[in-house]
């Protein structure tokens, strides 16, 4: 073989986080704080089963960015959905300010249950 020449080029520096799976608290306390913050991580991240967003506050609003949006992303099929409902025993509302929509699904595969 031949000698590397140029060793400046022999790392890379990049962000690798796992695809959800599973059941995921929201809100105080939860893996993910805000509903914004779950689903950008599910468009980021994509799925590898099936998932839940538990909603465990009874008000989603302030600290939210509207529109949320949910977007097709990897993994997701018609057995890997996503489900986004309240916790056991909670009541769960989403109210804000958008001058298009509060939730925006442009996916195929998901789920909300309320």
């Amino acid at each position: 073989g031949v000698t590397d020449q140029n060793t400046a080029n022999d790392s890379y520096s990049g962000s690798v986080s796992p695809s959800l799976s599973g059941s995921y608290s929201i809100g105080s306390g939860g893996m993910f704080t805000t509903l914004t913050a779950a689903t950008a991580y599910y468009n980021a991240w994509g799925v590898c089963g099936p998932t839940a967003f538990n909603l465990t506050n009874s008000t989603y609003g302030a600290g939210e960015t509207f529109p949320i949006l949910i977007t097709s992303t990897n993994g997701s099929s018609a057995t890997n959905t996503l489900t986004i409902r309240p916790a056991s025993g909670v009541s769960a509302s989403i109210s804000g300010s958008s001058s298009t929509s509060i939730l925006t699904l442009n996916a195929s595969g998901t789920i909300i249950s309320f």
